[in-house]
């Protein structure tokens, strides 16, 4: 989810489109949710995946201890862990979206477009002014 944009850049994208306060705060405890169990899912698979299924080490007994040591458990309640997370942020998700399409919001969106900052046009004959 990090790698979709900064915090910075998501606080200007709420401001833009004029999203309250309530879902801002909503929408930051589902990504932080999603994050948190998305490293601790990578901190227990990732040795997994990459010498058994991304990078394929040669050595099957290695891969076969490593698939041997997993803690199933643990692996259980990680994967649940993110899923949970990703179901409240699918949860917060269409109300955001309906906030965001409010006429405000999406004129408040246009108006701060880049293409609208660069060149200003009359708004009733489009005219550059």
């Amino acid at each position: 989810m990090s790698k979709v944009a900064s915090g910075k850049i998501m606080k200007e994208i709420y401001e833009e489109a004029k999203i309250s306060g309530e879902l801002r705060s909503s929408m930051v405890q589902a990504v932080r949710g999603i994050s948190k169990a998305q490293k601790r899912t990578q901190k227990i698979l990732s040795k997994i995946r990459n010498n058994t299924i991304a990078h394929q080490d040669s050595d099957a007994m290695l891969q076969y201890e490593l698939i041997d040591k997993v803690d199933i458990n643990s692996a259980k309640e990680t994967i649940e862990e993110y899923f949970e997370a990703s179901h409240i942020f699918f949860d917060i998700l269409p109300a955001l979206l309906l906030e965001a399409s409010t006429f405000p919001s999406l004129l408040s969106q246009y108006s701060s477009s880049e293409p609208n900052k660069s060149s200003k046009q009359d708004t009733v004959t489009g005219a550059p002014s």
